[in-house]
């Protein structure tokens, strides 16, 4: 898999496969109404090309030939973390077809490569309390537990766990 940072042109498949892994990963979790709500506010093109242009937000992508399947949003100002040597992993995502391949650990080692890159000394990010695969996966990557962070999802409350890496 061939990992880049994003740009404009790849909006339109990025949009495509964060909404597809999404829903993939919590609509069983979740009512319609709820999921729906959370894509039409945090996945629009407008709000995309936001993202992708504003300092602070990278989106890292990964291909296997011609076809966008993982891909990892980090946060380098204004995160969850309260850490100034921090950057956060806001989302990372692989495309379900692409599970047990290790594709995973292919897009974490290039969010590690990009903060090192970047001046950052941890990594941190949020997961949902009740995704123990996920837990699983992060805490292999040697993240630790040291808060918890509520969100929004649709009108429902939930909590992430903030994990945290020394880099």
């Amino acid at each position: 898999m061939q990992v880049q940072i994003a740009n404009s042109s790849h909006i339109e498949a990025l949009l495509a496969l964060a909404s597809r892994t999404f829903i993939d990963t919590y609509a069983i979790y979740n009512t319609p109404e709820n999921l729906q709500l959370y894509l039409d506010t945090n996945f629009t093109p407008e709000i995309m090309a936001s993202e992708l242009s504003e300092k602070g937000s990278t989106y890292l992508v990964g291909f296997d030939e011609d076809a966008m399947v993982a891909f990892a949003k980090i946060r380098t100002i204004d995160t969850i973390l309260e850490d100034s040597e921090a950057a956060e992993i806001q989302r990372i995502y692989v495309d379900k077809s692409y599970h047990s391949k290790g594709l995973g650990s292919v897009m974490m080692q290039a969010c590690v490569d990009f903060a090192k890159q970047q001046g950052f000394k941890k990594m941190g990010l949020g997961v949902w309390e009740n995704n123990p695969k996920a837990i699983a996966f992060y805490t292999k990557w040697g993240f630790e537990k040291i808060g918890v962070h509520s969100f929004v999802l649709g009108s429902e409350e939930q909590n992430d766990f903030i994990l945290m890496k020394n880099l």
